[in-house]
């Protein structure tokens, strides 16, 4: 087998195992979105890559500008954190007037047919209306990201 179709297996693969993930992190978010206080929000790649996100389908809420800017305040504060030294930022609560904002990092560890176990990193954004849902909405994404990594590590076995 040369390079080039190894290289093209792998990227197929890695595309359906993309697929897959997409699949079940909507249904799995779908658990978040349940909470009483829950406005809206996603899941999405380090890269801002949305994987899933719900929201109100009315336009006073801008659901996809509020991730959007999350994601890159995520970032941003998680390179500055290293920077300073002070470790690796995996949680950010933001409290405005209106709402919380909770940025949760988080990551699952897979195997498909060609590679070994890898680690794929996702970010949740989840915007609630009151502060009294954020523990449920911690033990929620600690609970669906226990879940995945089960699930995509016995996958591969």
């Amino acid at each position: 087998m040369t390079n080039h179709t190894k290289k093209t297996k792998k990227s197929k693969a890695q595309e359906l195992l993309k697929e897959k993930q997409k699949s079940i992190l909507e249904i799995k978010f779908k658990e978040i979105a349940a909470i009483k206080d829950f406005i809206g929000g996603g899941v999405f790649t380090h890269a801002g890559e949305k994987m899933t996100m719900i929201g109100p389908d009315d336009i006073s809420t801008n659901i996809p500008g509020i991730c959007d800017l999350a994601i890159n305040f995520f970032s941003t504060l998680k390179e500055k954190a290293h920077d300073l030294g002070t470790g690796v930022g995996k949680m950010i609560h933001i409290t405005t007037e209106l709402s919380h904002i909770l940025i949760k990092s988080f990551r699952i560890k897979v195997h498909d047919d060609l590679e070994d176990e890898q680690t794929i990193p996702f970010v949740f954004v989840i915007i609630l209306q009151s502060d009294a849902s954020i523990g449920l909405a911690n033990l929620k994404i600690t609970s669906i990201t226990r879940d995945l990594n089960k699930m995509f590590v016995d996958e591969g076995d």
